[in-house]
């Protein structure tokens, strides 16, 4: 009874080191996906809005420079209604009246309620359309100039492909670096139970805590 009652102090102490352990790892390694999918979510703002914008602008200054080339009413001067550039990107342009009949360009363009920006379908494919009023001898026009978004498309798998090998390398230095540090806190605590581990169960000798 004497000899079963000095074990168990040597039994507690040989899992306490694995259960501290357990749990710390637990506690720190759970919050990391969730830090993580929230730096990976401004990230990806950070990255894809000044993107998106930059397309918008590049868009803008086509429809500008279209309403240009019609304005006085030269509606020869449009040029194509369709055209393709060397990225791949097909785009249309058209201009309308106010109410909306279509007098030049692409028959398929639907009439804009305004200018500005705004999304449509062209031919069963998503574009983005950009919208510039222009004065005309005979009244104000609607000068319209969408592109497919084939480019941005591309940009935007490109970010979230970068995030992703991003975010997966910074989760495993995370990880390692917290299993690094709890080991490392908690050494003491081991080389203590392998001391206690080690000696007799005569042996009841104080101990001092290993540095």
């Amino acid at each position: 009874m004497i000899r079963e009652t000095r074990q168990r102090p040597q039994r507690r102490a040989s899992g306490k080191a694995g259960s501290i352990r357990l749990r710390l790892l637990k506690w720190l390694v759970a919050p990391i996906p969730v830090f993580n999918l929230g730096a990976a979510t401004l990230t990806y703002l950070l990255a894809w809005t000044p993107a998106q914008l930059a397309f918008d602008e590049g868009l803008r200054a086509a429809a500008a420079a279209a309403a240009g080339r019609v304005r006085g009413g030269n509606l020869a001067s449009l040029g194509p209604p369709s055209i393709a550039d060397n990225a791949g990107e097909a785009g249309w342009v058209a201009v309308h009246d106010l109410d909306g009949r279509r007098l030049a360009g692409a028959a398929a363009l639907p009439a804009p309620k305004g200018p500005g920006l705004a999304d449509a379908r062209m031919h069963g494919e998503p574009v983005r359309v950009a919208v510039a009023e222009a004065a005309t001898g005979a009244g104000p026009v609607r000068v319209s100039v969408a592109r497919t978004v084939r480019a941005r498309q591309g940009a935007r798998a490109a970010i979230l492909r970068s995030l992703v090998l991003l975010e997966i390398v910074f989760s495993l230095a995370l990880v390692a670096l917290v299993w690094f540090s709890v080991g490392n806190g908690l050494a003491p605590l081991a080389r203590l139970r392998a001391r206690l581990d080690a000696r007799g169960s005569g042996d009841l000798a104080p101990r001092t805590m290993p540095a």
